[in-house]
């Protein structure tokens, strides 16, 4: 007999839905480096695929768990614009953006969106959009999930001006909170297993997204960069002339 899926409840943060839509952070962090050789041994590198990473799993996660998640929908796409302009059609970005929407979103993890509150705000951005998903989760009493106050340095309860963050705000009130990284280890995730999972189904369901498509040559040009830049933040690999230098040492954030 089997088990249903526990019910999970969550208010998810803009930046954990845009990690999961775009790879614009991952890419435009590589282009600033020279070589993969660089790219393997740099802190930054490894912040950026660590923090796609949990944010990738996490979706799948909450897809797997059927997780009713919630949040500020406008916020997300306003800000996935702003990475993404309309008119950059050639941009990897773009390219990536659209390959996730339509085939990640809708094949591998249709169970994973963002609820849009009845009572949403429009325009809400910044600490005032900080402040509206925290209230919601104190009084939903439900946990919130964000990557605020997660670097390269580790986490912290502050911005740079000494000012509470939202990560920092929610725990002064006694919400949950956690990075992507942080609630999947709590709920002891599974990467290996799960990662594989992942990959699989992209590369089991990557057909039938092409099929009758008028632009399937050049979609499926975009899954195959896509898969390869999946394969790289779940699984360290890379192309076989790059595979003698030392992987990637992806970091922890330890609260």
């Amino acid at each position: 007999m089997k088990t249903k899926p526990e019910k999970v409840r969550l208010v998810v943060d803009t930046n954990v839905a845009c990690d999961f839509y775009s790879f614009h952070d991952l890419i435009g962090t590589a282009d600033r480096l020279q070589s993969v050789g660089e790219i393997l041994l740099s802190p930054d590198a490894a912040y950026r695929t660590a923090r796609s990473r949990d944010t990738i799993m996490f979706a799948w996660f909450c897809h797997r768990n059927q997780a009713k998640a919630s949040g500020l929908v406008s916020e997300v796409l306003e800000t996935l614009l702003t990475r993404v302009p309309p008119d950059a059609e050639t941009e990897p970005t773009t390219q990536f953006l659209k390959s996730i929407l339509y085939f990640v979103a809708d094949y591998l993890v249709p169970r994973w969106t963002i609820k849009k509150y009845d009572d949403e705000p429009e325009g809400l951005v910044g600490n005032a959009a900080d402040d509206w998903l925290l209230s919601k989760a104190a009084s939903e009493g439900i946990a919130l999930i964000t990557n605020e106050g997660y670097s390269k340095k580790g986490l912290s309860d502050f911005e740079r001006k000494g000012k509470l963050n939202l990560r920092g705000k929610a725990r002064k009130r006694g919400v949950a909170v956690y990075t992507p990284g942080e609630y999947l280890r709590l709920r002891k995730f599974d990467y290996a297993a799960n990662g594989k999972a992942f990959a699989k189904a992209f590369e089991s369901k990557r057909p039938r997204y092409l099929h009758g498509r008028d632009d399937s040559e050049a979609a499926d040009k975009a899954l195959k960069y896509l898969f390869g830049l999946y394969r790289f933040v779940l699984f360290g690999e890379v192309e076989d002339q790059y595979r003698h230098l030392p992987r990637l040492s992806l970091p922890t954030p330890e609260g």
